[in-house]
């Protein structure tokens, strides 16, 4: 419901002279929009500086690069509340890699300032919708991949705010200049932003954008860590910045000069591939291989998630393990998943060796029905050992994949978390804008089905090469001189 008080339509109007309008509604009306434009400017001493001057930028294209608990959300709410009360009618988007994701991120925050600065709105939770009386809405939004993106064309935005972008794939590029790119030419004033925090690895459009910004090209930056974030350092009374890091490494066990920590706190470009768990290089990104002889598919059965299909296979030829196909969707039922699997099923037919699901044991009973199937449920027990292998694997180069795959885009953004002894641990959850792995998952439960580790090569006897200076001296003279010694090397 709108938090704005309703206006009085039954008023009585002028006597003489009467023009038709309602004195009553229309003092109501005015008194109404004064005060938006007065929440707005209140809103102002909520933020420090880098915010304020973030939030001003008129710029059509801003980048904003902070470090962790910088404060950066508080600005992007600002920014979609303000942009909202200065365009009615009018749309603005913030968007992160799921809905999940982005809701976590942004809609708790955006409701409580709303709250607090006293600005009528209407909530709509089942679509993740913000909408104020003079019209204008702020919707929140996932986009996962290519085919999540094209749900934004069709429709003109006055701010697009893409947060967690370091998370993003490479589908960023096409969101971007295909799908909302165009949309800023209808106004202006209409503007993006890009919003992230430092990745383990210098790779992505994100840091493509980033390096264009840092010489100045393309983008505005804007650029602070959570030393310049004063309401979080009065939080901490005596402490500076330093303190505060220094308390972490201690807890982690790790030196002040950690990548992570320079990353995190400090907000610097590192490179630190030993926090990614699965850190893909060079060496795993090949072609998919025409010479597969086993498959094996992985499920990642996703109701509130996304649902993943992960297809692993591999030669018994040679060594190595090839990721031959994933996708990802918002939840499905056995129908939708039925439908998904068939031609997966068709095309690798006496090659498949088996398919495993999530623990969902009815929807399993239900796909085996329907598709005359025996999907296993998947191993769960003894994750941690089963994520370090797969590790192992992808890190000496065993594991295969395009660059261009589900999996390499999760990759990219998993880390390892810390426990109490500042021990690394696989995370039981998603940390905040650490991205979704519903692909991850099924690859996981597929790889446990694999036997790529048992190849074995043939082992070839090295023949000794015949020594011909050995047996020289036993040659006779016109012997020795008659005979190519190049003979002997063959």
């Amino acid at each position: 419901m709108l938090q704005r008080k309703k206006l009085n339509h039954k008023s009585t109007p002028r006597a003489a002279g009467d023009s038709g309008v309602d004195l009553d509604l229309l003092v109501a009306e005015l008194t109404a929009r004064a005060s938006l434009v007065d929440a707005s400017i209140a809103a102002k001493e909520f933020l420090f500086e880098q915010q304020q001057r973030f939030v001003d930028d008129r710029a059509q294209y801003r980048l904003l690069f902070c470090s962790r608990r910088a404060g950066k959300t508080t600005a992007c709410t600002k920014d979609l509340i303000d942009t909202a009360l200065a365009n009615a009618n009018s749309i603005s988007l913030f968007i992160s890699q799921t809905r999940d994701t982005a809701k976590d991120l942004i809609w708790d925050s955006l409701l409580t300032k709303l709250r607090l600065w006293g600005i009528p709105h209407e909530v709509r939770l089942g679509d993740l919708e913000v909408v104020f009386p003079n019209g204008s809405k702020i919707e929140v939004h996932g986009c996962a991949n290519e085919k999540e993106a094209q749900k934004f064309l069709g429709r003109a935005y006055i701010l697009v705010i893409i947060d967690e972008a370091q998370s993003i794939g490479e589908h960023l590029t096409m969101l971007i200049d295909q799908i909302l790119g165009p949309t800023l030419l209808d106004d202006p004033t209409s503007r993006l932003v890009l919003s992230g925090t430092p990745p383990p690895r210098k790779i992505g459009p994100f840091m493509a954008a980033l390096a264009q910004a840092l010489l100045g090209k393309s983008w505005s930056l804007h650029r602070w860590t959570f030393a310049d974030n004063a309401p979080l350092l009065s939080r901490h009374p005596g402490k500076t910045a330093e303190d505060l890091i220094a308390e972490v490494c201690a807890r982690r066990n790790v030196p002040l000069n950690d990548p992570r920590i320079e990353r995190e706190y400090r907000g610097r470009v590192v490179e630190d591939p030993d926090s990614l768990i699965f850190p893909l290089s060079d060496k795993n990104f090949r072609p998919t291989p025409d010479d597969i002889t086993d498959v094996v598919i992985g499920l990642d059965f996703g109701f509130k998630d996304h649902f993943a299909i992960s297809v692993l296979g591999w030669s018994t030829d040679r060594p190595g393990l090839d990721l031959l196909h994933d996708e990802s969707a918002p939840g499905k039922n056995y129908r939708e998943i039925a439908a998904m699997l068939a031609p997966l099923i068709e095309l690798y037919g006496d090659k498949l060796k088996s398919i495993v699901g999530d623990h969902d044991l009815t929807l399993i009973a239900s796909l085996n029905e329907m598709l005359d199937l025996d999907i296993q449920p998947a191993k769960k027990s003894e994750k941690a050992a089963a994520v370090k292998l797969l590790s192992d694997d992808v890190k000496s180069g065993i594991f295969g994949c395009l660059p261009s795959s589900g999996f390499a885009t999760e990759a990219s953004s998993i880390e390892w978390a810390f426990n109490n002894l500042g021990h690394k641990v696989f995370p039981d959850k998603v940390r905040i804008g650490g991205g979704h792995r519903d692909i991850t998952h099924a690859t996981l439960y597929g790889w446990r089905e694999c036997e790529h580790h048992r190849f074995e090569p043939v082992v070839v006897p090295v023949i000794e090469k015949f020594d011909h200076q050995k047996y020289r001296p036993r040659m006779k003279s016109n012997e020795l001189w008659a005979t190519d010694l190049s003979v002997f090397d063959r």
